[in-house]
């Protein structure tokens, strides 16, 4: 079951969304070797929260085009149908490390999908060619959500992959749902526990094959640069929500009720997402830098994301004009300025010099491309668009095969 809020980019993208999210669902299916057909309520929500995905009990997804966190829809609710097929299969205890390392395995990748193992042996220390940011996983396990994030992802999945090759999804499985709380709380312990019932071994050992398993993986430069600046992207998009949108903090993200919010109609809080010029500048560089991340030109994602962060620095310090500390940050806050002065918001930017192009929207969810130049030192609209208005309102869509 698909809900989503009409005149939003869900309602106008909904005939793609629904063939998405059914074979999304089959191939979870598929990948977690059960036999499953009860209905899998997905809820879209037109602001970003957290990393664009949460699953308990029904599974939310952030779909909004100024998605500045991943606008890989069909991996993120790949990601949260897993959760929910896991949560179904059962286990006492299933420990938060095994629970999202299963769903990033299952999925392919996190953000986008990759070869996940030379992704990991990236994170190894320097003198193997790696970054020197490895984990412990003992430690990790015990604090998972409060270590870095995108590590701790990348660890959890490889692990579960190293598994899976060594012992099978059936032997996985029934180590897996077979953990069960310790006295002292700790989710380390009751792993080791599990581990030296199925397998023979301890956690600490296996954490040592893990190791040497990794250690024989090539490190390229590619893969190095894609974790580092992978990192310092989402570091950087939680340091702007702290600072401008701290709802959508992962560590703060309000949850709602989906259920009840559908029964009485309430729409503003899945609405309210930051609309400020500043919000706007800096929403889109992120957007572009992640684009430039993805088509492997790090350094230019490299100096997006210090714009990014010099202007952070200088809203900290309360500095005014924070975006003429860097020539791109400024070029972002006058292009949103202008197109802001004829009533478009933007949602996306790129510039080429004295050239830009903006996709923006007015009051309805079509996108609309604008070209802008920049004339004596200032950026200017070369066109204009008409006015669309929809009414907003809640429709239940259910999808064939979820």
């Amino acid at each position: 079951m698909l809900n989503y809020i009409t005149g939003t980019a869900a309602e106008r993208d909904l005939p793609s969304l629904l063939t998405q999210a059914d074979e999304q669902a089959n191939d979870a299916i598929q990948h977690m070797g059960i036999d499953f057909s009860a209905p899998i309520t997905v809820t879209l929500v037109t602001r970003l929260l957290g990393q664009g995905g949460f699953a308990n009990g029904e599974i939310t997804v952030s779909y909004l085009d100024r998605n500045y966190g991943s606008s890989n829809f069909t991996l993120i609710l790949h990601h949260e149908m897993i959760h929910i097929l896991d949560g179904r299969l059962g286990g006492e205890l299933r420990p938060t490390l095994l629970q999202e390392g299963l769903a990033v395995y299952m999925s392919g990748g996190h953000y986008k999908p990759e070869q996940l193992r030379p992704r990991a042996a990236a994170l190894l220390d320097t003198s193997n060619g790696g970054l020197g940011w490895y984990l412990p996983l003992i430690p990790l396990t015990d604090n998972f959500y409060i270590s870095q994030h995108e590590i701790g992802y990348i660890e959890a999945s490889v692990l579960v992959e190293y598994m899976m090759d060594t012992w099978g999804w059936q032997a996985f499985s029934a180590f897996y749902r077979d953990i069960h709380p310790q006295s002292n709380g700790s989710q380390a312990q009751a792993i080791d526990v599990a581990l030296k019932k199925h397998f023979g071994l301890p956690y600490a050992e296996l954490e040592q094959k893990f190791l040497e398993a990794l250690h024989h993986q090539t490190i390229t430069n590619q893969t190095r640069d894609d974790v580092r600046l992978t990192v310092y992207y989402f570091d950087t998009l939680r340091r702007y929500q702290q600072a401008l949108d701290p709802s959508a903090y992962f560590q703060n993200a309000w949850l709602m009720d989906n259920k009840q919010m559908r029964q009485r109609g309430i729409v503003a809080d899945y609405l309210r997402h930051p609309s400020a010029p500043d919000s706007l500048a800096l929403e889109t560089l992120l957007i572009s830098a992640w684009g430039e991340l993805n088509a492997g030109s790090y350094s230019e994602a490299q100096l997006t994301l210090a714009a990014v962060n010099a202007v952070l620095d200088e809203m900290n310090q309360g500095i005014p004009n924070p975006f003429t500390i860097d020539p791109l940050a400024a070029d972002y806050d006058g292009i949103v300025q202008i197109l802001g002065s004829h009533g478009y918001q933007a949602q996306r930017i790129e510039v080429q010099g004295d050239t830009a192009q903006a996709w923006v929207s007015r009051t309805s969810p079509e996108l609309i491309e604008l070209k802008l130049s920049r004339v004596n030192g200032e950026w200017k609209l070369d066109g204009y668009a008409r006015i669309m208005t929809v009414q907003v309102c809640w429709e239940v869509e259910v999808a064939r095969a979820a």
